[in-house]
């Protein structure tokens, strides 16, 4: 039963850890929110794998490694709250106070600092007191602090952001009534906020329940520590493979204060800071006059038609930041930088075949690189997206050599 349980722990720790490596780095014009779910997972699945480390002999074999990355089991939690918070905000970057949820991984790991120091031998003599008596685990013995106090704070941190976030649900799905909250997409993106939500708040609950009883029934706290991780890693992973649109955040604005509006000739940030620039999300009128100045500029200076043309080149012509833009596209479109750039170069098509034609006499490779692809794959891959047909069905294309070639 225990190989079974911890061969779950390593199988949901890794794919975790796979699928926000892929939304790390495969997916790098992705918004502020996606990149705190990402860490999230990323922090949640290594939490899971290293908890499960200690139920094998691995820590005998590399006793350096014990507890040497006690602070990831104190980001998790707080990672969550802003991940909630920042796709209810629709925010696009940290709040100037954010840093200080931080602390209690900061102060927590500097507290096995002595263990830390000690040789690997003396290590190891601690080690194997654990391994004989496996309740020690969660006592943490070798901190500075109390017995339990690591796993005690664990709990209230957790419970803390999970009531944080329940707040931040609350208060949106109040003020969006009959607003961008009625929207469809928006709703499933809330009821997966609440999912997520209700998923953490499980485990903390089960987890809290087995440190209150285990002094009455003398059980360890292990197991159902383990299967909530792989419940929730499972969930989480699961959800992000069925259901990417949830990286996008909502989609459109809510009424209230945000960046002041500045009209589109004027996007350059001024020298000197202001309060306005401290904001960390879009007003309904700054959102409209980056919106109307970013199709402007699609629409004058056709900078799509650029094969491999990227957000770090649309962010400097239009003098905004690259995290404000990346987020300002999934909040304002529903959708990604690429899914954006490919939408216009499909349109742009579109527009010739009808008014121009023309087009018979190239291979799609050749088109497609006229409107910006740098593949002929890739390019098939955007006209049957966005319009449900093949290149060759647009262009009315029919001999059988030109039909293969799709």
């Amino acid at each position: 039963m225990e190989s079974i349980m911890l061969f779950g722990v390593f199988f949901s720790g890794t794919l975790g850890f796979v699928v926000s490596l892929v939304l790390i780095y495969a997916n790098k014009a992705e918004s502020f929110s996606a990149r705190l779910l990402a860490g999230f997972l990323m922090c949640f699945s290594f939490f899971a794998i290293y908890f499960g480390l200690q139920f094998t002999d691995f820590f005998r074999h590399f006793p350096h490694l014990w507890k040497a990355f006690v602070w990831v089991s104190f980001l998790y939690m707080p990672i969550s709250y802003l991940y909630v918070r920042s796709v209810l905000k629709q925010s696009f970057r940290f709040a100037r106070w954010d840093f200080l949820l931080l602390l209690p991984a900061i102060v927590y790991t500097a507290s096995f600092i002595p263990l830390y120091l000690k040789s690997a031998q003396e290590k190891l003599l601690l080690l194997e007191e654990m391994y004989r008596h496996p309740e020690f685990m969660s006592m943490e013995p070798q901190s500075l602090f109390p017995h339990w106090t690591g796993f005690a704070l664990r709990v209230l941190l957790g419970i803390g952001c999970v009531a944080g976030q329940v707040c931040h649900l609350r208060r949106w799905n109040e003020r969006t009534k009959n607003d961008i909250g009625q929207e469809p997409r928006n709703r499933e993106m809330y009821r997966w906020l609440f999912a997520f939500t209700a998923m953490m708040g499980v485990f903390y609950l089960l987890v809290s329940a087995q440190f209150i009883f285990k002094g009455q029934f003398g059980k360890d706290i292990g197991p159902v520590t383990l299967y909530t991780i792989v419940g929730t890693v499972l969930f989480v992973s699961l959800s992000l493979l069925f259901k990417p649109s949830i990286l996008y955040g909502m989609h459109g604005w809510t009424k209230g204060k945000g960046i002041s509006p500045v009209p589109a000739a004027r996007l350059e940030p001024s020298p000197q800071p202001t309060e306005e620039k401290k904001k960390t999300y879009f007003s309904v009128e700054h959102g409209a006059s980056m919106k109307a100045t970013l199709e402007m500029h699609m629409l004058e200076k056709k900078p799509f038609l650029k094969p491999g043309y990227s957000i770090a080149q649309l962010a400097q012509e239009l003098n905004i930041p690259s995290y404000q833009l990346s987020g300002f596209i999934n909040q304002a479109y529903a959708k990604n930088f690429n899914e954006l750039i490919n939408e216009y170069r499909v349109q742009h098509l579109l527009n010739h075949v009808k008014h121009q034609g023309g087009l018979s006499q190239f291979t799609l490779e050749a088109i497609g690189r006229e409107v910006g692809f740098n593949s002929r794959a890739a390019f098939i891959a955007a006209v049957r997206k966005v319009t449900g047909k093949t290149p060759s069905e647009i262009l009315g294309r029919r001999s059988k050599e030109l039909e293969a070639e799709v």
